[in-house]
């Protein structure tokens, strides 16, 4: 979405010139336009100054001596920025969740500091550049308090069985509407709402909001009536699909071929006698989602890269430069090392949407050989079952085959 803000910001200047012109006689410059869309997308190439002993700047907005103002909105080193900490505030609000990270508390902490370990090549000269260094007592605080809330509403909210499952029926819903729908975008060149948002067209993009929705579910058109029948089944109706099994796994695999295997044990699993009367399933009627319950930066720790400082010895610290160009003292202030990272944890959750015509089938023989097949597949890439879905009786079913196989299985080995 980084790129779509600093698409949008263009629109803004390009079909408002006097915005532009106004943000001129205030007395910004062409440099700071771009320094803008720098703060709010940072160069990638930013990564590699902590990777190389020497590198040279990347951004063009500002020079080296204001890196730190690139750790404001889009913060490169740790993810701890004004961006999520509105949104930490803001969400935690409307779920009713209460925000156990102290924003104000740690903007307060703040220092410019130097850090020795990134070293840009400028003027002939190797010089450290400035980075944002919170207190050092804001260390458990951004470690477990930020990453924590993060965490919790990824768990609670964002990445929520619920969340995903609605989230798989609005794509449809919107896959249905698709080629009914066209937006005038650059040059009154009509669009579809894919189109203009895979080519960054900001006249059709502007226009694609929830409203514009809205009242495609309430337009008469008879070409929008399968959109207009799948949103009030899934949602006015709540006839969603049915949450099968959660299961965490370390192994990395691709969503593609989980579900390409789960449909081959699926189709032998109906060959058994047992299981004559599930449904055949056709590929849209079972989904797999891989979610990642981390504390931000993806594999990285979040504050690997921060430079902590003791706030007792900052105020008498002073930066002397010796002839060698080391900074004196500056060990006794700074904290490098941060402790164990916290561990990411993948999982991967099934949801069954059973369709069309049942006939002899049932939806709970159905729901049972899908469920089996799940817990079978993740077993053998050594997944640790979370939680089941379906009724008590199914899931303490299923918990009484699963604990039959684990034991005999154990007695397989031993013998």
């Amino acid at each position: 979405h980084e790129q779509a803000s600093i698409a949008m910001f263009r629109h803004l200047l390009e079909a408002n010139p006097q915005v532009k012109n106004g943000l001129l006689k205030f007395g910004l410059e062409d440099i700071d336009f771009l320094f803008i869309e720098e703060l709010i997308s940072p160069p990638a190439a930013m990564g590699t100054l902590l990777a190389h002993g020497s590198a040279q700047w990347p951004c063009q907005g500002r020079p080296h001596t204001h890196a730190f103002l690139y750790e404001i909105v889009s913060n490169w080193r740790s993810g701890a920025d004004v961006d999520k900490f509105d949104y930490f505030a803001r969400d935690a609000f409307y779920l009713g969740l209460k925000s156990i990270f102290d924003t104000e508390r740690y903007i307060k902490s703040l220092r410019v500091l130097r850090d020795k370990r990134c070293t840009i090549s400028a003027a002939e000269k190797e010089k450290n550049i400035f980075t944002l260094s919170p207190s050092e007592k804001q260390l458990d605080s951004l470690r477990m308090d930020a990453a924590d809330n993060r965490a919790s509403l990824h768990r609670k909210a964002y990445q929520h069985k619920t969340s995903l499952k609605l989230d798989f029926h609005m794509r449809r819903v919107l896959e249905l509407m698709e080629p009914h729908i066209k937006i005038p975008g650059k040059g009154g060149r009509m669009m579809t709402m894919s189109e203009a948002a895979v080519n960054f067209d900001m006249e059709a993009f502007v226009h694609m909001d929830d409203s514009l929705v809205r009242q495609m579910l309430r337009t008469p058109m008879p070409e929008l009536k399968a959109a207009q029948d799948e949103y009030n089944k899934r949602f006015s109706l709540r006839q969603t699909a049915t949450y099968v099994q959660e299961v965490e796994l370390e192994t990395e695999l691709s969503e593609e071929s989980v579900k390409a295997e789960l449909m081959k044990l699926y189709d032998r699993k109906r060959l058994e006698e047992e299981h004559t009367k599930a449904k055949p399933l056709d590929s849209v009627e079972l989904h797999v989602a891989s979610v990642i319950l981390g504390h931000g930066m993806k594999t990285e720790d979040p504050v690997k890269n921060v430079v902590f400082h003791n706030s007792k010895l900052l105020n008498g610290y002073k930066e002397n430069l010796g002839p060698s160009g080391k900074l004196y003292n500056f060990r006794n202030i700074v904290r490098h090392d941060h402790g164990t990272p916290q561990k990411k944890r993948r999982r991967w959750i099934c949801f069954l949407d059973c369709q069309g015509p049942m006939g002899e089938c049932t939806k709970e023989a159905t729901f049972n050989a899908v469920a089996l097949c799940f817990d079978s597949y993740m077993q053998s890439q050594k997944g640790r079952l979370v939680r089941m879905g379906g009724t008590p009786d199914q899931s303490q079913k299923r918990r009484a085959l699963r604990a039959q196989d684990s034991a005999e299985g154990e007695l397989v080995l031993e013998s």
